[in-house]
């Protein structure tokens, strides 16, 4: 399969159960290993190991499933968006609550989460709402730099 894929743009794939869609989107996330082929950022070869690679190149996820891939049903709504960012807020294994807080809150604000408080149960959102919160780590490509 080959494709282009132009920023800003949202893909999917649609498919019969067991025609390897769902295969295709994990192994160019890095979820999966990719056995043949090539994945291209900007005109370039990328190696994608892993999810961070993956969205430290600018390629966003949002799993079939997100309330069984892609979320943290106990936890709450910051907690969510701040998971895969966690390094970059910690330091020595202490979490910086306050960085946790502003960030989590910038993302909320640029994606137009709606919630009562950040402290919600990522459960108790909207089907889109929880989606967004899946999504918004992803957003920024540099989460896991130091």
């Amino acid at each position: 399969m080959s494709f282009k894929v132009y920023p800003g743009e949202i893909v999917g794939l649609a498919g019969l159960v067991g025609a390897g869609r769902t295969e295709l989107v994990r192994a160019i996330f890095g979820a999966s290993n990719l056995k043949s082929g090539e994945i291209y950022v900007d005109d370039k070869l990328v190696k994608i190991n892993s999810p961070i690679d993956a969205i430290s190149k600018g390629i966003a996820h949002v799993p079939e499933s997100r309330k069984e891939q892609g979320l943290f049903l106990s936890m709450s709504v910051k907690e969510n968006i701040l998971m895969a960012e966690l390094k970059k807020h910690s330091k020595s294994g202490v979490v910086r609550w306050k960085d946790v807080n502003a960030t989590a809150d910038r993302y909320i604000k640029e994606l137009s989460i709606k919630i009562a408080s950040p402290d919600q149960s990522v459960s108790n959102l909207s089907g889109g709402n929880q989606q967004k919160a899946v999504i918004a780590p992803q957003e920024n490509k540099d989460i896991m730099k130091d």
